[in-house]
Order: C-alpha cells, then structure tokens, then sequence
C-alpha cells in the first residue's frame, strides 16, 4: 500500500475533483474536508450547480473512525443537492457492490479506475 496522502480539491469549470487517498487518519480527513468545503463554498453560495469526482483510490483507513468521520462530513445534503453527477473512484469488492445497488440515480457512478471516471464525469450531462 502507497502511504503517500493525497489530500487536495481543486475546482476545473463546473468540475470539482477532490482526492482523498493514501493511509487516511481522522485528522487527515479533517484537513482534507477545510480544503475541499473552502473549494466548494463559493459554488454553494451562488447557488452554482457542479459535477464532483471524488477519488478514494488506494485509501486505507488508520482506524474505523476514518470512514466515519469521512461520512458524517462528506454527505451534506446542501453540498449533494448542488451537484449535477457524483463519480467515486473507490476499491472493487463488496463495499462497491453495494453503493451501486443502494445508488441508482444515473448522476451517481462507482468506477474502480480513475480514468474511466475522470471520462464519465466529464461528459456528462445533466437532463
């Protein structure tokens, strides 16, 4: 496992990509989230819709905290209202599995490979 963080958010057009990857402590996800919400906040000011790519991959949690506290800071219903599509880069396996049978809004997708939802989310476009 690379422990090598990558805890940036950076806004491209109506894109926001935010990488949360590496070793992830509580604290990480913390310093991750000031970064990513001060990239977003003016968006949801202005009411700005957007597409976000969201990157997980390779992400080992320090302890099951992380993935709790990620949780509890990433689901924001105001945040997840202005979006247009949702695309995660996350591991295959069961966790996978379930997000697409409990997600089934075609503005949200799961890929395991960063290219595939970099293309997607790009080309999207809201109806």
């Amino acid at each position: 496992m690379d422990k090598t963080n990558n805890l940036s958010t950076v806004k491209e057009h109506d894109l926001v990509i935010t990488h949360l990857t590496g070793n992830i402590s509580v604290d990480d996800v913390n310093h991750w989230y000031d970064d990513f919400i001060s990239v977003c906040q003016p968006l949801l000011d202005n009411g700005q819709k957007f597409k976000l790519l969201v990157n997980r991959l390779p992400y080992q949690a320090e302890h099951f905290n992380v993935q709790k506290t990620w949780r509890e800071k990433f689901f924001n219903d105001s945040l997840l209202k202005q979006c247009n599509a949702i695309a995660f880069v996350i591991e295959s396996g069961d966790v996978m599995s379930h997000l697409k049978e409990t997600y089934t809004s075609e503005k949200v997708q799961f890929f395991n490979d960063y290219s595939e939802a970099h293309q997607w989310i790009t080309n999207f476009t809201a109806s």
